[in-house]
C-alpha cells in the first residue's frame, strides 16, 4: 500500500462571506486542488463557483495521527456551532464514534431516513457487512444507554417477532446466550414483568420437556464446576455435560 508524503491540515474560505471549512488531507501531490468532502462545503461550492474559495495549508504534519490530533484541538464542539464554518462534526479522524454532530445535521439524517426503503439486494448487502462485527465494550455501552427507557411500538415489536420466526440459532449461539444468564440475578420488578407476560400462556409438551432439559444440564454444569475448582471428577457428570 502506498503512503502519502504529505498529511496537511487546511482551511478552505469563502471570499464573498468569510465562512470557513477546516479539514485534512492525506496526499502525494501538494497541489492536487483537494477541496474537501463535507457536505456543506461541497454544497457551498456548487452554489458560489469553486473561484470564489481560496485554499490554505495551515500546517504539514509528520503522520496521520498528528494530523487528526491537530484537525481536533480546531474543530471543536464550539467551533462547529459557530454559523460562519462550513464544518459539520467534530475534528478528528471523519465520523468515528464520540464525535458531536451539529442538532440540524441530525435532523437532516434523520429526515432523510424516512419512509426510505431497502432492495432485497441492499439488504442482504448490509447483512454481509456485518457478518463477523464485533462491538467494543464502549460502543456497547453507548448503545445501552441510549436504549435504556426506550419503549418499541407495537408496530415494531411484531415486526421483530416476524424476522425471528423460524430463525435457529447454532449450538455456539446457544452456549453463549446459555452461559450469559449463569449466576444472574433476576430483579423484583422483572421477575412480576415475567410473571405477568406467562399468566394465561398455555405451555405445551415439548417446551415443558426443554425447560426440564435445561435445568437439568445447568445444575450438572455447575456440579461439574464445582468439582473441577476441588480438584474432583464425577464420570456421570463428565459423560451427561459432553466432556
Amino acid at each position: 500500500m502506498k503512503t502519502a508524503k504529505y498529511y496537511l491540515v487546511y482551511e478552505i474560505r469563502n471570499i464573498l462571506n468569510n465562512n470557513i471549512y477546516i479539514g485534512v488531507h492525506a496526499t502525494d501531490n501538494i497541489n492536487d486542488c483537494y477541496m474537501g468532502s463535507g457536505l456543506l462545503i461541497r454544497k457551498a461550492i456548487t452554489k458560489y463557483g469553486e473561484s470564489n474559495f481560496v485554499r490554505t495549508v495551515l500546517f504539514f504534519c509528520s503522520s496521520s495521527r498528528e494530523m487528526y490530533k491537530k484537525e481536533s484541538e480546531i474543530v471543536t464542539p464550539e467551533f462547529i456551532k459557530r454559523a460562519d464554518v462550513y464544518n459539520e462534526c467534530q475534528g478528528g479522524n471523519g465520523f468515528q464514534y464520540g464525535h458531536q454532530v451539529k442538532e440540524e445535521t441530525r435532523a437532516r439524517i434523520r429526515n432523510s431516513q424516512i419512509g426510505r426503503k431497502f432492495t432485497e439486494e441492499h439488504k442482504e448487502k448490509m447483512m454481509i457487512a456485518r457478518i463477523g462485527r464485533r462491538l467494543s465494550d464502549e460502543h456497547k455501552l453507548h448503545i445501552g444507554i441510549k436504549s435504556k427507557g426506550k419503549k418499541h411500538t407495537e408496530e415494531t415489536k411484531l415486526k421483530m417477532r416476524l424476522c425471528k420466526l423460524g430463525k435457529k440459532h447454532t449450538e455456539e449461539a446457544r452456549l453463549n446466550m446459555r452461559n450469559s444468564h449463569v449466576g444472574k440475578k433476576m430483579t423484583e420488578e422483572s421477575k412480576k414483568k415475567l410473571s405477568q407476560i406467562m399468566t394465561g400462556r398455555k405451555v405445551t409438551e415439548e417446551f415443558r420437556n426443554k425447560m426440564s432439559e435445561i435445568r437439568k444440564r445447568t445444575v450438572l454444569m455447575k456440579r461439574a464446576e464445582s468439582l473441577k475448582k476441588g480438584g474432583g471428577r464425577d464420570v456421570m457428570v463428565d459423560e451427561l455435560v459432553g466432556r
